[in-house]
C-alpha cells in the first residue's frame, strides 16, 4: 500500500473509531486495506465490505482471509444499488473516494440511510487527486443527506499529501430518534 493511501486510511479509521461490537459497512472496499484496519478493532462486531469489482473483492478476500474465517469480515462483489443491506443493520457506514456519494442526486443513498441503526453514523471520506474546491459537492451532499433525515453534523478536514482530504459525518436527525415532547 502506498504511503499516501496508508495515511488516508489510518486517518479514516481513526475518525470512524470502530468499537469492538460495532456492525460496520464499507462501500467500495477496493483491495480491503481499510477492512483490515477496521477488523483489527472488532471482537464480536463485524464488517461487511462491498465492491462492484470482482478482481478487487478477490484481493480483499485474500488480504482478510483470517478475519473472514473467524466471522468478523464478509466481503461481497455487488453494487450498492442491488445489495441486500436490510434495515437498521449498521452502526457505522463509510466509504473513501466512492463516486456515488458525489453524484446528485445519489440514488443509492436512501438504501444506505435505511441500513443505519437509529444512532448510526455515515462517514463519507474523499481525497481528490489534485487540489479541488469541495464546497459545492459537500453542500449538495449535505442537502441530500438532510432530505433523507440525516444531519451532516460536521465536515472534517485533514492535511494529507498530496492534497487535503475531507469527511462528511452524518447522523440521524434527533427529531427522528427521540419521541416528540408532550
Amino acid at each position: 500500500m502506498s504511503r499516501t493511501n496508508a495515511a488516508r486510511l489510518r486517518w479514516a479509521v481513526e475518525v470512524l473509531d470502530p468499537r469492538p461490537g460495532d456492525r460496520i459497512l464499507e462501500v467500495g472496499c477496493g483491495v480491503g486495506a481499510a477492512v483490515e484496519l477496521v477488523a483489527a478493532h472488532l471482537r464480536r462486531g463485524t464488517i461487511l465490505a462491498l465492491d462492484r469489482s470482482q478482481p478487487m473483492v478477490a484481493q480483499a478476500r485474500r488480504r482478510n482471509a483470517a478475519a473472514i474465517a473467524d466471522g468478523r469480515v464478509r466481503i461481497e462483489a455487488v453494487a450498492v444499488a442491488v445489495a441486500d443491506l436490510g434495515r437498521a443493520a449498521f452502526d457505522r457506514i463509510f466509504s473513501f473516494n466512492v463516486g456515488l456519494f458525489w453524484r446528485h442526486p445519489a440514488p443509492e443513498l436512501p438504501a444506505l440511510v435505511r441500513a443505519l441503526r437509529p444512532a448510526g453514523v455515515l462517514y463519507v471520506f474523499h481525497q481528490a487527486p489534485v487540489p479541488t474546491d469541495m464546497r459545492s459537492p459537500i453542500g449538495a451532499l449535505r442537502a441530500q443527506l438532510a432530505s433523507l433525515g440525516l444531519d451532516a453534523c460536521e465536515v472534517l478536514r485533514e492535511r494529507l499529501h498530496p492534497v487535503p482530504a475531507v469527511c462528511v459525518v452524518a447522523r440521524r436527525s434527533t427529531a427522528l430518534d427521540e419521541p416528540a415532547p408532550r
